[in-house]
């Protein structure tokens, strides 16, 4: 498994870390607060549905705002790459995997109610739970493919 030599050196294998490459970013997205108002209509749907613990909402909403913007990544796209490395499954990884997998991670770390996350381009469970301050109620797990 080698990398492009014209790669950063943060494409391959995913680490998990959620860092944006800046060659395919996808931080211009949430222009003008839509974040916001995508996750309080998430949150109110799931209140109105009787979810009730705030942990599994965060969770929930993480979830949609990382599909909100592998849509956009998805949309957008025009460099389809290769990346130079296969995932876990043995696929050869686009660039688009990578920045895909990365908005997943960035998500949940945000949420901070997630302890263990691991993918199909990142096979290796990485610690996301939170840092800073102690989180009130149960921390998730989770495995994805994006």
């Amino acid at each position: 498994m080698s990398t492009v030599a014209q790669d950063p050196p943060h494409h391959g294998i995913n680490d998990g870390s959620g860092e944006t490459c800046e060659s395919h970013s996808y931080a211009i997205i949430d222009e003008k607060g839509k974040a916001v108002s995508r996750d309080e209509s998430l949150t109110e749907i799931l209140i109105s549905k009787g979810v009730k613990e705030a942990n599994f909402i965060s969770a929930i909403v993480s979830l949609g705002e990382a599909t909100a913007h592998i849509a956009v990544i998805l949309q957008n796209y025009v460099d389809h790459s290769y990346a130079g490395t296969q995932n876990s499954s043995g696929d050869d990884q686009l660039h688009l995997d990578i920045d895909c997998d990365n908005a997943v991670f960035r998500a949940i770390r945000e949420a901070g109610v997630f302890a263990i996350a691991a993918s199909e381009e990142t096979p290796e469970e990485v610690d996301v739970s939170p840092k800073t301050a102690k989180v009130d109620g149960p921390l998730y797990s989770l495995g994805f493919d994006p």
